[in-house]
């Protein structure tokens, strides 16, 4: 088999990467942080975006660096990978559902959701460009690499 180029590699880590910043859950917490940073940073409002990607895909970008490196050396027992396989399923049925029965309840609009409580509050309501990064990170490392 023919060795993959490292400029095709790139490409294809970029297209893969753009895809993943599609998943609903990245573009409703974008979504949310900009429109709270609308009122207390309004020109910062769309660069939202760009920061959370930036922090997000930089994060993930580490991790996969770092399993790559040590990815030979490694191996997780069969019913961990099969489990770890199933559980993105699981967590998305777990979040569809949260998310119609926030639609069903008559209420003003709040984000709230189950990673929303995970994070601290502070980080949680803050519209700076540095908390937007940081939750990128935290997306990465807690949520994506889960």
């Amino acid at each position: 088999m023919e060795a993959m180029l490292p400029g095709s590699s790139l490409v294809l880590m970029f297209l893969l990467g753009l895809r993943h910043g599609f998943d609903p859950d990245h573009i409703a917490m974008i979504d949310s942080m900009a429109y709270r940073s609308i009122a207390e940073h309004s020109r910062l409002a769309p660069w939202m975006g760009t920061l959370f990607a930036l922090g997000h895909g930089l994060t993930v970008t580490a991790i996969a660096v770092a399993l790559g490196a040590i990815g030979n050396e490694f191996s997780l027992p069969m019913a961990l990978q099969t489990m770890l396989n199933w559980l993105p399923a699981a967590l998305l049925v777990l979040v569809g559902t949260l998310n119609l029965r926030s639609l069903l309840v008559h209420a003003d609009y709040r984000p709230q959701g189950w990673k929303t409580r995970l994070m601290p509050a502070r980080l949680r309501d803050s519209s700076h460009p540095l908390a937007v990064l940081v939750v990128g990170i935290l997306f990465a490392l807690v949520f994506d690499t889960a």
